[in-house]
């Protein structure tokens, strides 16, 4: 069920996560679930079983996507959602979402659906030439 409407990674929301002292999961939440995520319930209301919000937060805090990578992807609006072969097999084949639990993920998806915004926003990083896909697979295959 969509909740939010994500608008993407915002100028303002960079400049504020570059000065924080926020930890990594408040900077992923803030990332991934508010400027990513149509199935984020809003305030108090992050999934820690989510898949796409833990890469996030485990990517920041081991440095594999800072401030420059957000910075790349600042303004551009959300990705169209797409099934990309790794994001799919090691993010998603991680997540504690089966398939008939995920809607992006289900055998027979449901039209306009949207992955979650730790997804989209790897997906979004890979779009914009800041991440390759060899960045990709090392981040995720540290996280097995």
């Amino acid at each position: 069920m969509k909740r939010n409407r994500p608008s993407g990674v915002s100028r303002e929301m960079v400049d504020r996560l570059l000065l924080t002292a926020a930890g990594a999961d408040a900077i992923a939440v803030e990332l991934a679930c508010v400027g990513l995520c149509e199935h984020y319930g809003g305030e108090g209301e992050t999934d820690d079983s989510c898949a796409g919000k833990d890469i996030v937060k485990h990517a920041l805090e081991s440095g594999q996507i800072n401030g420059g990578h957000i910075e790349y992807i600042a303004h551009r609006p959300p990705p169209d959602p797409c099934r990309n072969g790794v994001l799919v097999k090691d993010l998603c084949g991680a997540c504690p979402y089966p398939p008939d639990g995920c809607d992006f993920m289900a055998p027979h998806p449901v039209e306009g659906v949207t992955p979650c915004g730790g997804y989209r926003l790897l997906q979004s990083l890979l779009d914009a030439g800041a991440m390759t896909a060899a960045d990709l697979q090392a981040l995720l295959s540290r996280q097995k």
